[in-house]
């Protein structure tokens, strides 16, 4: 059995693209990740609003912001195991934490989206 022959110029750029972003990624998570604290104090500031199942929810907005924590660390952490697998299988994985990014991005946009309308206080 023969192997491909090893092209060391390439699989110095792919592993360098792929840890800067891995890098950049974990910085924006990390920015993101900080929002999400702050956004943790939206349940605190409807106490006292009755509930109606519309607006000011608080375990509703404790659990949307915990699985904005999770989408957040999963998928960067996700994305970088399979870039790491993927440079010790020697393939091409730059994208990997590309992709980490868009994911992480995405999640938590979608979870500030429900939040927003979820969060009502009383006029």
């Amino acid at each position: 059995m023969t192997t491909a022959p090893d092209r060391p110029p390439l699989r110095k750029l792919d592993l360098t693209a792929g840890i800067l972003l891995a890098v950049i990624g974990a910085l924006i998570g990390f920015v993101m990740l900080a929002y999400m604290g702050q956004l943790s104090q939206l349940a605190v500031i409807c106490d006292g609003v009755p509930v109606d199942g519309t607006r000011c929810s608080p375990d509703f907005l404790n659990v949307v912001t915990i699985l904005g924590y999770g989408i957040v660390i999963f998928a960067w952490f996700l994305t970088f195991g399979f870039f790491v697998v993927r440079v010790l299988r020697r393939r091409v994985g730059f994208f990997l934490p590309l992709i980490g990014v868009v994911a992480m991005v995405l999640g938590y946009y979608l979870v500030l989206i429900i939040l927003s309308a979820s969060y009502q206080p009383a006029t």
